[in-house]
């Protein structure tokens, strides 16, 4: 297998998160557009509409910002492997994982998913473009970027938590990353975990 370096992007939202996204594009816009102007108007200053449109602006303002916020610091374009590590990049930051700091990579369906962990409870940001933040479930807490909900690459650390990803073409990306681990050189008292030299797929 070719071990160079190769770039997955995000993979494309499941039904549920595209669902949830237009909700959120289409919906919330309206009742903040409608009602915070109206009740400004109303309970802040009838006679000046310039509070009125101050408010208007702000609630839009605060969207914008909310919405940008996370297509731009919160959501990954693409998951970088090379022979020294991982590299996931968001369009505004970068975080950079060395080989050495992983431990294993597994893919598991959404359902082997619940079955090992149990249900979990987000922090941070979903519903819009996917979830991004922080899962916490019964056995781990994982660095949560997905934008589906079907499967879920998750990429062990020695020392960290657990990272839970969705790139494109999750089969690839696992035997790649975990044929990368089986080349390296690892540091005194460090260990890998191959369970059969590829992943785990269920």
């Amino acid at each position: 297998m070719d071990t160079s370096s190769r770039q997955f992007r995000l993979a494309p939202m499941d039904g549920l998160n595209a669902a949830l996204t237009a909700i959120v594009v289409l919906a919330l816009p309206l009742p903040l557009g409608l009602v915070v102007p109206i009740a400004a108007l109303v309970a802040l200053s009838p006679s000046n509409p310039v509070v009125a449109v101050a408010v208007f602006v702000g609630a839009w303002l605060m969207l914008a910002l909310l919405f940008g916020s996370i297509g731009l610091y919160a959501r990954p374009t693409r998951f970088e492997l090379e022979p020294s590590g991982l590299r996931v990049v968001w369009p505004l930051r970068q975080r950079w994982i060395p080989l050495c700091d992983i431990r294993c990579v597994e893919w598991l369906s959404g359902a082997s998913f619940r079955q090992q962990y149990g249900l979990g409870m987000r922090i941070g940001a979903g519903g819009f473009l996917g979830g991004f933040g922080w899962l916490w479930t019964p056995r781990a807490t994982f660095h949560l970027y997905i934008s589906r909900v079907d499967y879920a690459v998750l990429v062990h650390l020695h020392a960290d938590r657990p990272w839970m990803i969705t790139p494109e073409s999750p089969e690839q990306f696992v035997q790649l990353a975990n044929t990368l681990l089986s080349y390296r050189h690892l540091p005194a008292g460090a260990w890998v975990e191959s369970r059969g030299d590829v992943a785990q797929t269920r």
